[in-house]
Order: structure tokens, then C-alpha cells, then sequence
């Protein structure tokens, strides 16, 4: 774990090197403006982001877009801290941490989130909080607690973002209706949790009746509320747009997608993480006598975990929100599944056999980390500009 905190630190240091110094272009200064006064962001609001970003404003230390853009630094780099988290609690060797973690935070998408005042560094702490604590392999003497507290993130999740909430309802609920049937002690607290994390939604409404500058939407009333938590103007204005796509409109965003996560990832980091999710779901395929044994396999169900959270992500990506690849709103939750898949693999493949790791990790070092680090150095420039900020004042 000391490797693993060792490269969380470090991924936030260099997020930080490279954060805007001041609030960015596009949502970043609505989302800064709301989290200043407490006010409503636009819909669905996040619930719960919007007073961290409030309680960052009072950091002593810059603009206030500068304070608010350390919560993205520091949502990413925990993020990353979860995904080494799950490796270590399968006994990854150090070397397998070093060479994965901080592959992510040099991807293009999640440098960008982590460096401007924006809500998506949140969305990826949520999606890798609730991986964690839903983990297989969790011990067993701590598993009440880690599935709660994958609980309370999955709930933060679905209130705050569509394509959680696609994705992380059916999930859970899968995983809750086992656990009911195997008694597990977890299940029977868990709807007391979500409820509880449920109440996180009355942020946006307490927020409005203060009368805040920055209110979008006034969601005063419950009706207004579950609109606007639910981005209901948003939905049907992109549903309009939307009906009227054929197929070539949906094989153009697929392609684009494609070629964001080349970006993010490189080409070999892609078609590698590609190749450790189809090759690992095939393994009861290819050894039908150890089917049942690998079935249970705690790697194995992660497995089949991201082959659903990846589908979603692509379809919400493609054809429900196809507007905000091109600045990088869709991605971070892909790039840090393949990062885990990546992970679990090179982990599975050198587990037993020590010497591949000292041929293996260095040119997977060189692989993954220059091609995705030769694109988001390269952001540096516009992220740490005063552009957005000087033509805000004038």
C-alpha cells in the first residue's frame, strides 16, 4: 500500500503542476460560480460536489478557480489510489503498481478532468469507490463495510450522473438480491444506506431556497427537484436532436470515441486492454473442465463487472450524449477500466512466473506511458492558461 499511496501522491502532484489557474473554458465557470455561493449548477445539480467545491474556496491559497480545480486533482489521484488498492489486495508485485498507476493520470481525458474545475474527476471517484467496495476479492472480515461504503458512491453516483445511473442501478441491485439470498450481513444494512445517502439530494434544494446569484433552474419544489436531478430539459433537447441520427451518425461517434481512447490510452495500451477483456472472459471457453472454478474467480466477475460498466459507457458515449466527447466529457470511467483490466492481467500473466515481469514492465512502460503522456503534456498549455479568466473580466 505504500507503493500505491506512493503513486496516488505523485499523480497528484503532477495533476496539480498542470491545474487551471483560475476557473476554464465551457461548465467550468458556471460550476465554479456555484460552488462559491452554494449555488445550483446545471442539471442533473451532483448533488454533493457542489459543497466540496465550496468548502475548497476557502483554501488559502490562489483564485478561487485554482481552490475549486484541487478537488478534480484530488478525485482523480483517489481514483487511481482504488484502482492500485484492488491490485494490492491480490498481491500485485510493486513493479506491476508502478507500471499501471500512473499510466491513467498521463491519459489525455483524465488529465484534463483532473486539472480544470469540473464534475467528472467526481464521477470517476464514484465509479471507482463502488468498484472497490464491491471487489470479489474484499477479505472477508471486511466486507460489510467495503460494500457499504460501495453503496453510499454507487447512490452519490446515480443522483449526480446519467450514465451511473445506467449503469451502477442494475449492478447493485444484482449484487444486493445475492447477497439477500446468501444472508450476507451487508444486505440486510444496505437500504438504510441508500437511503440515507439519498438524502445528499436535498443539496439542490436547500441550495435554491438560499436565492443564490448562480440557480439554474430553481428547483425549489420536489416536482422541480426530480427534473432537475434527472435533466429532464437536457434529455428531451438531446432527444430531438437525436431522432433524427441514422446509423452513419452513430458509426461517426463510435469512431470518435474509438480515437479518443487511442488518444487516451495509445494504440497498444487500447488494443492491449481490449485483448485482456476478451481473452479473460473467454478462459471457460477455452478450459471447459475448469469452467465452474473460473466462474467463481473473483478477477473473473470483475471481469464480467467492467464488460458491463465498458458497454454502457460506450452506448451513453455513442447514441444517449455523443456531444461531449470532443471536449472530453465521456471517457474517464473507460480509461480507468482498461487500466484495471491491463492490471489484472499483466498480475494473472507474471504471477507465477517472476522473471516476465523484468523483460515485460519496462516495455509496457515505454508503450503506455509515451504515447498517452505525448498528448496531455501537450495540454498543459491550454489548461494552465489565463485565457479563460482575462476574457472572463473583460
Amino acid at each position: 500500500m505504500r507503493h500505491a499511496l506512493a503513486i496516488a501522491w505523485l499523480a497528484f502532484v503532477v495533476l496539480l503542476i498542470g491545474a487551471s489557474p483560475a476557473h476554464f473554458w465551457l461548465d467550468s465557470g458556471e460550476i465554479a460560480a456555484a460552488g462559491a455561493e452554494l449555488g445550483v449548477m446545471h442539471p442533473t445539480g451532483v448533488p454533493g460536489y457542489v459543497p466540496l467545491l465550496h468548502l475548497a474556496s476557502a483554501i488559502p491559497i490562489g483564485t478561487l478557480g485554482f481552490r475549486m480545480a484541487l478537488v478534480s486533482c484530488a478525485c482523480v489521484a483517489g481514483a487511481l489510489a482504488l484502482l492500485l488498492g484492488m491490485l494490492v489486495r491480490r498481491d500485485a508485485h510493486w513493479a506491476i503498481l508502478w507500471c499501471v498507476g500512473p499510466w491513467p493520470a498521463l491519459a489525455l481525458t483524465l488529465a484534463r478532468n483532473g486539472r480544470v474545475v469540473e464534475i467528472y474527476g467526481f464521477a470517476l471517484l464514484l465509479v471507482a469507490a463502488t468498484a472497490w467496495g464491491f471487489d470479489p476479492a474484499v477479505a472477508p472480515e471486511r466486507r460489510v463495510s467495503r460494500r457499504l461504503i460501495g453503496t453510499i458512491a454507487a447512490v452519490i453516483g446515480v443522483w449526480g450522473f446519467g450514465d451511473l445511473r445506467l449503469a451502477l442501478v442494475p449492478a447493485v441491485v444484482l449484487a444486493w438480491v445475492l447477497a439477500l439470498r446468501s444472508r450476507e450481513a451487508w444486505a440486510r444494512w444496505a437500504p438504510l444506506v441508500v437511503v440515507l445517502a439519498s438524502l445528499v439530494v436535498l443539496v439542490v434544494p436547500l441550495a435554491s431556497l438560499r436565492g443564490p446569484i448562480s440557480d439554474w433552474g430553481n428547483p425549489e419544489t420536489l416536482a422541480a427537484t426530480w427534473d432537475h436531478v434527472q435533466a429532464r430539459s437536457i434529455r428531451e433537447s438531446f432527444a430531438t436532436r437525436l431522432s433524427g441520427m441514422g446509423m452513419r451518425a452513430y458509426r461517426l461517434e463510435l469512431e470518435l470515441v474509438v480515437v479518443r481512447l487511442a488518444e487516451d490510452l495509445g494504440p497498444f495500451g487500447l488494443l492491449l486492454a481490449v485483448a485482456a477483456l476478451l481473452f479473460g472472459l473467454s478462459a471457460p471457453l477455452r478450459t471447459p473442465e475448469r469452467r465452474r472454478e473460473l466462474l467463481a474467480e473473483p478477477d473473473y466477475r470483475v471481469l464480467v463487472a467492467a464488460a458491463w460498466l465498458i458497454a454502457v459507457e460506450l452506448v451513453y458515449a455513442v447514441a444517449i450524449n455523443p456531444m461531449g466527447g470532443r471536449d472530453r466529457q465521456t471517457g474517464a470511467a473507460l480509461v480507468w477500466l482498461a487500466a484495471l483490466l491491463v492490471g489484472l492481467s499483466v498480475h494473472g500473466w507474471t504471477r507465477d512466473r517472476p522473471p516476465r515481469r523484468a523483460v515485460v514492465l519496462p516495455l509496457l512502460v515505454a508503450l503506455l506511458w509515451i504515447p498517452a503522456g505525448w498528448a496531455s503534456f501537450a495540454d498543459l498549455a491550454t489548461t494552465r492558461s489565463w485565457a479563460p479568466h482575462a476574457w472572463t473580466r473583460a
